[in-house]
């Protein structure tokens, strides 16, 4: 389960890679967590995995859309 907030900030090399480790991780899951994510973006996908739904962000970035209820058993 990975979050990030999309920011690669300005700092020392290790930091900078793990960062975009960080980011990276984000992306090829789906932001999937139980809760959102706190920092979100419009169009942005997150896999709430306390109820299996996928769901996107809005255009206005000010609500989420549920995509589809998956089943992961």
């Amino acid at each position: 389960m990975a979050e990030h907030d999309y920011v690669i900030a300005n700092q020392a090399f290790p930091a900078t890679r793990t960062d975009i480790n960080a980011a990276l991780s984000a992306i090829v899951t789906q932001n999937s967590k139980s809760s959102a994510p706190s920092t979100t973006y419009a169009d942005m996908i997150w896999y709430d995995t306390a109820n299996n739904i996928l769901k996107m962000r809005n255009e206005d970035n000010d609500a989420w859309i549920s995509l589809w209820t998956l089943n992961q058993t």
